[in-house]
């Protein structure tokens, strides 16, 4: 038995709308999973420069960390060498004889302020020393500088005189040349 054509044709029109419907459900769905899928690409690429960040971080305060710990054992070596010094010159001390009494002591005393009160005057002396040195350094350069200046005035000087005469020559070759030819 067979279909009647207006059923066949309806249950065409039918098959057509749920197509049509499936195909933009599916063409929606699609275009929802791209765009979920495109966020998801970006928070993952910035989850991976945020990780290189925090790597290079973890680089740089280990580096520091390193430089840290040889300045500490350096330090640590230094201080056990200044502490055996100490311990030898403090062992010398007390066997040398301390029967010094205030008087030398005082004597000493001078005789140290004396010579620290001399290196302060020579010390000042050579600050001033310097400081002339200075001053004279600085007006050397200034006058170094306008002696520059001078010559680039003098050369561009030298070589405007210069293109001048060479206009002139032109200029006089050329006038002396054409009177020549209009007197043959």
């Amino acid at each position: 038995m067979a279909a009647h054509p207006t059923v066949l044709k309806q249950t065409d029109d039918l098959v057509e709308l749920f197509r049509h419907v499936l195909d933009n459900n599916v063409e929606r769905y699609c275009v929802a999973a791209k765009t979920e899928l495109s966020s998801l690409y970006r928070e993952l690429e910035v989850e991976r420069l945020q990780h290189q960040e925090t790597k290079q971080l973890l680089v740089d305060e280990s580096h520091k960390l390193y430089l840290l710990e040889t300045q500490l054992h350096t330090l640590q070596r230094q201080l056990n060498r200044e502490q055996n010094t100490f311990e030898r010159a403090f062992g010398i001390l007390k066997k040398k004889d301390l029967s010094l009494t205030p008087n030398k002591m005082s004597m000493q005393l001078a005789a140290l302020e004396a010579a620290c009160h001399k290196k302060d005057e020579e010390l000042q002396h050579k600050d001033q020393t310097i400081d002339k040195l200075r001053a004279t350094i600085a007006s050397m350069k200034r006058e170094h500088k306008r002696q520059l200046e001078d010559l680039k005035l003098k050369t561009k000087q030298d070589s405007y005189l210069s293109s001048s005469f060479q206009t002139a020559n032109r200029t006089y070759y050329n006038d002396t040349h054409t009177r020549r030819k209009t007197k043959h």
